[in-house]
């Protein structure tokens, strides 16, 4: 599923990725964060995106931030 789907992006808005790394005790969480970019390549929200396997029984889960550029929560979805 791509986290495309859980986001509310406008007309002609893209997602930028801007970087990412693991955290937790043993690097079970992987966070990648994204710009969300209007029409003309300028910055209007944020993205931040966690997709963490748990050490025991390797289920996957998913969460999914989306902020606007002054910082409120839009989305925020698990799965």
């Amino acid at each position: 599923m791509s986290i495309s789907e859980k986001l509310t992006l406008g007309p002609g808005e893209t997602l930028r990725v801007d970087g990412s790394h693991s955290k937790g005790f043993m690097g079970e969480a992987d966070v990648t964060n994204y710009s969300v970019l209007d029409a003309s390549g300028n910055v209007v929200g944020t993205v931040e995106h966690i997709e963490h396997t748990a050490v025991k029984g390797f289920r996957v889960t998913n969460l999914v931030t989306q902020k606007d550029s002054q910082g409120k929560v839009l989305t925020s979805a698990n799965w």
